[in-house]
C-alpha cells in the first residue's frame, strides 16, 4: 500500500512539474497520461490513411467533430489534441476509425476543438454506421446509404446529398438538412434539440413532437402532428421528444 502510494505521489508531483513548464512556456497545458508517463498535451495535424479507397464507415469518436466531404482523392485527417489521435484501420473496403475519450486527462484548461476529416473523390456513396458523443457531424456532398448515425451531444448537418435507408439519432442536438433528397422511408429522431429541413425532396412527411412546435413552411401548427402523403414511398419522419420541427420548401423526389 505504501508503495502504490509513493508512485502515486510521485506521478501526481511529475503532472504538477509539467503544468508549472506549460505554463511558464505557452500558458497552462492540459496534461494527459501517456502509459504511464504525464505529457504536455499540444494540438497536432496528422494524415490517417492516404489515397485507398473505402466505400463503408465504422466510426467511433467520443470527442470529435466529424467532416466529411468531397475532395480529389480519399484521405483522413485530423486536427486537435495530440492526447486523443484517432487509430485508423482499412479492411477492404471498410474504413474503422476508434478514439480515445480522453478521460485520461491529468489537468484540463482548455480541450479545444478535434476534428476528424474524412475527403472522398465526388461520386462516391458511403455506408456503414457513425458513433458520436461529444461533437458536430457536418456532411457535404456525398450520398449515403444504409448508414447509420447516432450523436449524443452535437448538431447535425447534411447538404446538398441524397440519403437512403439507415437512420440519424441525436440525443442533445439539432438536425439541419439543406438540398438533400430523401430515399426511402427515412427517420430523423431527436431528443432534445430541433429538426430543420430546407429546400430538400421527398415525396411525403411525418412531424412529430411531444413538447414543441411542428411548422411547415413558417406556419406554426402547435403540437399536433403534421402529415403529408404518408403513404408515399419516399417518406421522412421527423421526431422530437423537446424541441420543434420544421419543413421549409421541401419538394417531391424527381
Amino acid at each position: 500500500m505504501k508503495k502504490m502510494f509513493k508512485i502515486s505521489l510521485g506521478v501526481l508531483i511529475i503532472g504538477i512539474v509539467l503544468m508549472i513548464v506549460g505554463f511558464a512556456g505557452h500558458g497552462v497545458k492540459n496534461i494527459y497520461f501517456k502509459g504511464t508517463m504525464p505529457t504536455v498535451e499540444h494540438r497536432t495535424t496528422k494524415n490517417l490513411a492516404g489515397n485507398k479507397e473505402f466505400k463503408e464507415l465504422d466510426l467511433n469518436v467520443p470527442c470529435s467533430n466529424v467532416l466529411i466531404k468531397t475532395g480529389k482523392r480519399f484521405a483522413v485527417n485530423y486536427q486537435g489534441s495530440n492526447g486523443r489521435v484517432p487509430k485508423v484501420k482499412l479492411t477492404g473496403q471498410t474504413l474503422t476509425v476508434n478514439q480515445d475519450d480522453g478521460h485520461g486527462t491529468f489537468f484540463t484548461f482548455d480541450d479545444g476543438d478535434d476534428t476528424l476529416i474524412i475527403t472522398v473523390p465526388k461520386g462516391a456513396i458511403l455506408s456503414g454506421k457513425i458513433e458520436m458523443v461529444d461533437g458536430d457531424l457536418d456532411i457535404s456532398n456525398v450520398d449515403l446509404t444504409n448508414m447509420d448515425i447516432n450523436d449524443a451531444d452535437g448538431d447535425v448537418t447534411y447538404n446538398k446529398l441524397a440519403v437512403e435507408g439507415g437512420m440519424t439519432t441525436l440525443g442533445q442536438g439539432d438536425f439541419t438538412s439543406h438540398g438533400v433528397t430523401f430515399k426511402g422511408h427515412y427517420t430523423v429522431k431527436t431528443d432534445d434539440g430541433d429538426n430543420k429541413v430546407i429546400a430538400s425532396h421527398a415525396d411525403g412527411f411525418i412531424l412529430h413532437t411531444v413538447d414543441g412546435d411542428n411548422k411547415l413552411d413558417g406556419v406554426d401548427h402547435g403540437s399536433e402532428d403534421l402529415q403529408q402523403n404518408t403513404s408515399a414511398a419516399n417518406l421522412l419522419r421527423l421526431e422530437t421528444t423537446d424541441g420543434d420541427n420544421s419543413v421549409i420548401n421541401i419538394k417531391a423526389v424527381e
